[in-house]
């Protein structure tokens, strides 16, 4: 019987060890965040290969359109929603979404910007719950924003990003 009760406990301390060895540190994931949506921001746009009313842009592979209206695209990816808004009166360089961010940046766990001589570029995440964040990325009048769980927000940044920034502005 004491046997039996040590087997279990290894087995159950080898499987916490396992789960939280797998998950991903939201920390870690934070800095890969700004760090994936920085270099994406920087890269030369994406060749568009979809289009929404007068708005074309770069859709990665695996990405659906859903709705879409004048100004406002849904996405979905693996059962995310993703929602896309495009102000045509703001340029690449505008701060305008980037400037309603960052009054409300204290409800952000992380939050970045940045800057090239045509355009301005953020990223915000904020928490929803243990394992769901909100993602917002944006360059000028253009956001995309997201929930989703921690081991996708890399992903998301990166993707995101190229999607804002295939946008002509």
């Amino acid at each position: 019987m004491r046997r039996n009760s040590i087997n279990m406990f290894v087995l159950l301390s080898v499987l916490m060890l396992f789960v939280y060895g797998c998950s991903a540190d939201i920390n870690e994931e934070k800095s890969k965040v700004v760090e994936v949506a920085q270099q994406a921001f920087a890269q030369e746009a994406e060749a568009t290969n979809s289009e929404s009313g007068e708005t074309d842009f770069y859709l990665p592979s695996g990405y659906q359109i859903e709705e879409e209206d004048e100004y406002n695209i849904t996405l979905n990816h693996n059962g995310d929603t993703i929602l896309l808004f495009i102000n045509p009166n703001e340029a690449a360089a505008s701060t305008l979404q980037l400037d309603l961010i960052e009054q409300i940046s204290e409800q952000y766990i992380e939050f970045a910007k940045f800057e090239e001589e045509d355009k301005i570029g953020y990223v915000a995440l904020k928490e929803i719950d243990e394992n769901t964040y909100e993602l917002t990325v944006g360059i000028g009048g253009v956001k995309i924003t997201t929930q989703t769980e921690t081991d996708r927000l890399a992903d998301y940044s990166e993707q995101l990003m190229k999607i804002a920034n295939s946008i002509e502005q």
